[in-house]
């Protein structure tokens, strides 16, 4: 997949979505997508569990995604 990141932009923007928030989120969080035969594959590395701030960055995923949905509505 190829993501033509400035009509990204220019879409996140005329959303009113924080475009940083959005790329933050997207770099602290695995690539997950459903394949052709409907099973859904992700991109984790097991290894970042040993992570002393994964919760850190849980928490600020979950805040951001949240207050990214309550830009869009």
């Amino acid at each position: 997949m190829v993501i033509d990141h400035s009509r990204l932009e220019s879409d996140l923007m005329k959303d009113g979505i924080d475009v940083h928030l959005y790329w933050n989120v997207r770099r602290l969080t695995p690539a997950v997508w459903l394949r052709g035969d409907g099973v859904w594959f992700h991109d984790y590395d097991l290894e970042i569990s040993d992570n002393p701030e994964i919760r850190l960055d849980a928490e600020y995923c979950l805040d951001s995604i949240t207050s990214l949905i309550l830009q869009k509505e």
